[in-house]
């Protein structure tokens, strides 16, 4: 049996908890790496001094190695303090003048209801470099490096990656657990500053290429299409949304790191059968990768999606499965380094709690099988796995329990690699064959139905949603009887293939 190396998870754990605390501050992260680098040097200190007497009994590397990521995430937060701060959209929020703001477009533009039935209005995710505030002598100019969200009535064909300017009116939302937010509203229609690059604009296009070739599908199959494909959810329609949260199903329309596995362990497995060396394969597996990142967009929560879902194929790739957990946890401090901001994002949360109920609760239920009925149990394994790792986060941001979603995952697996694989292969047939797009995506769009029809069917269900006790005690009991339910299940199977006879083929 394969002994889980859990020898990073302090540090993924101390890392991320320094993270949550400090991001926002401003004189805290100072302090703490402070206190930090002296621990860090009196721990060395003391190694040094008793290293004859001590030779691998103390447990000091692992705590210096803590502090070093405390040392790190402090010193990246309180570099980062100062551009997440700007006087002069502050100002704007409270005096209520306009401002003229440098952009990066972050996001696809979504259509909003028209007002009073105006011209066609547009919300758009930015991010401001830039803030210029009044004219003459009194004009004023500021860097910065903030996300806000945009609302405009000439924002429709802004392509993720361009940099524009507009004059705005600004409202700021405060922190809200996050960085600060600002809403720009009354955007002027966008003046160009640069152009989006060449691989940006491709990408742009092959997405609007998949919504031409869905065109046709019934509106939950067209919605759902896209958005399990490359993330593009504008189009699916609000009662199906609420359905797919009701029955636990909307992980599906997010870009996760299921997405980069199943298209990195397609990947893996093609170059396998053609005899690819190992190098070259993972070489291979890690440009696909790049290009789905590229496809649907590399903002933070792609790329956490991206860096969580490459963790179980790297150590597939690399042929050994106790490596899962320490790549889990190296890959969490490397993206808590890259965005410290991401330590209060539920959705890091969310894709750390997913893979980690696979790599640690997948050996424990798959043990001992092999063949068919590995991949049988694997199957059904899989959602109900992540399903149970992410209750408890759920929990935390709304006391209830989707009593059906475990069985609703269930219904719905056996279609959803499918339709991914069908849905990109009518992203990228494109631009080559709109009919061949068209005919893939209405293969794909048969899978969609189904997902959607779960959807439905059972969130119209008795109990379908139950109130559940609040806060971490809340989550914590949960944790407590998912592991004795999975303790249970796991003893029952060992002794029914000890009893019983072997389940092996």
């Amino acid at each position: 049996m394969t002994r889980t190396d859990v020898r990073l998870v302090p540090l993924a754990l101390a890392v991320w908890l320094a993270a949550a605390l400090l991001v926002g501050r401003t004189l805290a992260p100072l302090v703490v790496a402070g206190l930090a680098a002296l621990g860090t040097a009196g721990l060395v200190v003391r190694a040094r001094g008793r290293r004859a007497r001590r030779a691998g009994r103390t447990g000091l590397p692992g705590v210096v190695l803590c502090l070093v990521g405390v040392l790190a995430v402090a010193l990246i937060v309180a570099a980062d303090a100062r551009a997440a701060r700007s006087e002069l959209l502050a100002e704007a929020s409270r005096t209520g003048e306009r401002a003229t703001v440098d952009l990066l477009v972050a996001g696809e533009p979504r259509a909003l209801p028209s007002a009073w039935g105006g011209a066609p209005r547009y919300a758009v995710d930015v991010r401001v470099e830039h803030v210029r505030t009044g004219s003459g002598q009194r004009a004023r100019a500021e860097p910065v490096a903030l996300p806000a969200a945009l609302v405009g009535t000439r924002w429709k064909d802004v392509v993720v990656g361009e940099r524009v300017t507009a004059s705005v009116t600004v409202a700021a939302r405060g922190l809200d657990g996050r960085r600060p937010r600002y809403d720009l509203r009354g955007a002027t229609a966008p003046r160009p500053l640069e152009p989006a690059s060449p691989v940006r604009r491709v990408a742009h296009g092959l997405r609007e290429g998949l919504r031409t070739a869905v065109v046709g599908l019934p509106p939950d199959a067209a919605g759902l299409v896209r958005g399990i494909a490359v993330g593009d959810t504008r189009d699916v329609p609000d009662d199906l949304v609420e359905a797919m949260r009701t029955t636990g199903l909307t992980h599906l329309t997010a870009v996760s790191g299921a997405h980069f596995s199943l298209v990195g362990a397609l990947v893996l497995a093609a170059t396998a059968a053609l005899r690819v060396p190992r190098g070259p394969r993972i070489a291979v597996t890690v440009l696909a990768l790049t290009g789905l990142v590229v496809l649907v967009g590399p903002d933070p929560s792609v790329l956490r999606a991206a860096g969580t879902g490459a963790i179980g194929l790297l150590a597939l790739a690399v042929g050994r499965r106790g490596a899962a957990v320490p790549a889990l946890a190296a890959g969490v401090v490397v993206l808590l380094l890259l965005d410290p901001w991401l330590a209060r994002s539920v959705g890091l949360a969310l894709s750390v709690a997913a893979t980690a109920g696979l790599v640690v609760g997948g050996p424990l239920v798959l043990g001992g099988l092999h063949g068919a009925r590995r991949w049988c149990a694997a199957a059904l394994a899989a959602p109900a796995l992540a399903q149970l790792a992410c209750a408890p986060v759920l929990v935390l941001l709304s006391p209830n329990l989707a009593t059906w979603s475990l069985p609703a995952n269930l219904v719905a697996a056996p279609v959803v690699a499918p339709t991914t694989i069908l849905g990109l292969a009518a992203t990228l047939a494109g631009p080559v064959s709109p009919g061949l797009a068209s005919w893939l995506a209405g293969l794909a769009g048969y899978g969609a139905g189904w997902i959607a029809g779960t959807a439905r069917a059972i969130a119209a269900w008795p109990g379908a949603s139950l109130p559940w006790m609040s806060g971490p005690a809340g989550a914590a009991l949960l944790v407590v009887l998912e592991a004795a339910l999975v303790t249970l299940v796991v003893v029952r199977a060992r002794r029914a293939r000890g009893v019983g006879g072997s389940w092996d083929p």
